[in-house]
């Protein structure tokens, strides 16, 4: 799934945050989904989750892959079987080691899978 930050990002328009590590009208890849946010990986190579509301969908296909757990009828998270483990960003953002290495190989074979496209 892809995503294009709005222009007006930065403006305080859809709400009182910065987002000082989005680039207004660049494209993101999306690394996990949630009931109100896309987890990107933002300017300073952070995976975050931002809110909908900053990003136009642009390319709306999530991979067959990714697993959804639901915890309420309004509230699930959809992430690739890498990361979908409870506590993962946790410990990601913790700088634990096996973590770190996990997200590493993770986007290393995004990053192979957007070159073998072209």
């Amino acid at each position: 799934m892809k995503v294009k930050t709005k222009r007006e990002v930065h403006d305080h328009v859809f709400d009182e945050f910065d987002h000082q590590h989005l680039t207004p009208k660049k494209i993101y890849e999306v690394i996990g989904i949630n009931y109100e946010d896309y987890r990107v990986v933002d300017d300073i190579g952070e995976p975050i989750l931002y809110p909908k509301y900053l990003f136009e969908v642009i390319d709306p296909s999530v991979p067959e892959t990714w697993i959804r757990e639901e915890y309420s009828p309004d509230e699930y998270y959809i992430d690739p079987p890498e990361l979908c483990r409870p506590g993962f960003y946790e410990e990601y953002f913790d700088g634990k080691p096996e973590a770190k290495a996990i997200f590493e190989q993770f986007l290393a074979s995004q990053e192979k899978r957007e070159q073998e496209k072209q």
